[in-house]
């Protein structure tokens, strides 16, 4: 219903209650009661055409008072957006902190980021529902200030105090809600620390699951890398063991890597360093879940490790080959490698490995033993002669379990404060964002909802 139907509808009922309030102040009736409702009716008509006429001015007095205490509804529009955006940028913080500390240190920081999340989610809550009323205050203001006249017309004054109560709050908090921010601002700065936000970056680690594989993709048990990033490779910035199986599992470890950083390894293993011929990069999915990784290294042709791998030579063209179990504990391979001129072929393998036959190309072949101790493993390297073209390898050897290296976890750690100090700051900007988004608004609304009580009475006539 448009605004001018209803301020006729009301100036109808006015007129109704005045002659209601006529007819009874003036009946024979002799009760004083009956005769004070009647002048009480007559009484609130007269006040109800006073606010019929005088609508559109009351709606230019509001206008004037607004402009008068400093009142911008583009201010509000601005402090809701910017205390929406940090909430939500600390909702973010708190999930990314969470995620990021090590698995030991999240199962006792949860309990606290549930509940700054928790409170951070009722700030969010009170912004909105302010941010509904605010709206609909000074979007359908007008409407609301003549449905309250209606109201407050209606004869026998039946809804004499709900319409008061509603052109109050009309009145009161188109003159008020605007100036919230200014409000807030006052006292936020007497109480807390806006300057800035105390909290700081935070360095992403994710505890991702690697696989380190040699040229054909078999996992390199044992092997040991040592991760730097591609922006600085003298620097190791963490350095872990694979297991048996040639897994890195960060998160058995409680040790990460950085996230969103293109990352290179150099691997160790029998007393050989090998160079990743490929880099790995942590996205933030791996918050969510545990990624899984591969570093390959293209210097080992293939392996059947912990026993043996055999190196890739410089001049390789081609190659295949094939693994066979012959026996208790024996195995063979079978390798055909292409080569583009004279190269060197390369066997390690540790001391619990035996080599039982090396041929090339159906002869017995002589062989260059190079003997290497590495982190608590002994062993041997043969180095032999390949001719250019066609190369046949037969390889015969013997087995048994070797002893785990006894590799040096160097965990990575982070050039930025520890998570447990970027918990607290967060934390504190947790306590000032309800302090400014729920705590103080909701004192000043009550202070619009006192002045709305006091004018509603002053217009009901109750004292």
């Amino acid at each position: 219903m448009e605004i001018s139907n209803l301020l006729e509808l009301s100036y109808y009922l006015a007129f109704l209650n005045y002659v209601l309030g006529a007819v009874l102040l003036g009946s024979p009736l002799p009760f004083a009661s009956v005769k004070r409702l009647g002048y009480n009716m007559m009484k609130d008509s007269v006040a109800g055409f006073v606010l019929i006429t005088s609508f559109y001015i009351i709606l230019q007095l509001i206008n004037f008072l607004r402009g008068l205490i400093g009142s911008n509804t583009n201010d509000f529009d601005s402090w809701f957006t910017t205390q929406s955006i940090t909430i939500s940028e600390k909702l973010v913080s708190l999930k990314l902190v969470l995620l990021a500390s090590n698995p030991l240190l999240r199962s006792l920081i949860e309990p606290i980021v549930s509940v700054a999340a928790s409170l951070l989610s009722t700030a969010f809550t009170s912004l909105f529902l302010l941010r509904i009323i605010y709206s609909l205050v000074m979007q359908k203001g007008s409407v609301l200030l003549s449905l309250g006249i209606l109201l407050y017309t209606v004869p026998l004054g039946i809804f004499k105090r709900a319409g008061s109560l509603l052109i109050s709050f009309v009145i009161i908090s188109m003159i008020a809600l605007p100036a919230i921010p200014n409000f807030v601002d006052f006292l936020a700065s007497n109480i807390v620390n806006t300057s800035g936000s105390s909290t700081q970056t935070l360095e992403l680690i994710a505890y991702p699951l690697i696989i380190v594989r040699d040229l054909s993709g078999n996992n390199l048990s044992y092997s040991y890398a040592k991760f730097y990033l591609a922006s600085d490779s003298n620097n190791v910035i963490a350095a872990y063991p694979a297991d048996v199986r040639g897994i890195i599992d960060c998160r058995s470890l409680n040790h990460g890597l950085p996230m969103e950083k293109n990352i290179f390894a150099r691997v160790e293993l029998y007393g050989w360093l090998f160079e990743s011929s490929n880099s790995i990069y942590i996205t933030r999915d791996c918050l969510e879940r545990q990624c899984v990784l591969s570093l390959k290294i293209s210097s080992i042709m293939t392996s059947d490790a912990p026993y043996i791998i055999i190196h890739t030579p410089y001049n390789i063209v081609a190659y295949n080959y094939s693994i066979h179990n012959v026996g208790d504990n024996t195995k063979q391979i079978m390798i055909y490698i292409v080569t583009s001129s004279n190269d060197e072929f390369y066997i390690t393998f540790p001391a619990t490995t035996k080599i039982l036959l090396l041929d090339i190309n159906d002869a017995n072949t002589s062989y260059r033993v190079i003997e290497w101790s590495w982190n608590g493993v002994s062993g041997y390297t043969y180095v032999s002669r390949l001719n250019p073209g066609l190369n046949k390898i037969d390889i015969l050897y013997n087995y048994t379990k070797p002893p785990q290296p006894t590799s040096e976890i160097v965990p990575y750690t982070s050039n930025n404060n520890a998570t447990e100090n970027t918990l607290e700051n967060i934390l504190s900007d947790v306590i000032s964002i309800l302090i400014i988004s729920t705590f103080l608004p909701s004192i000043y609304v009550t202070l619009i909802l006192m002045a709305t009580n006091a004018l509603s009475k002053i217009l009901s006539a109750r004292g």
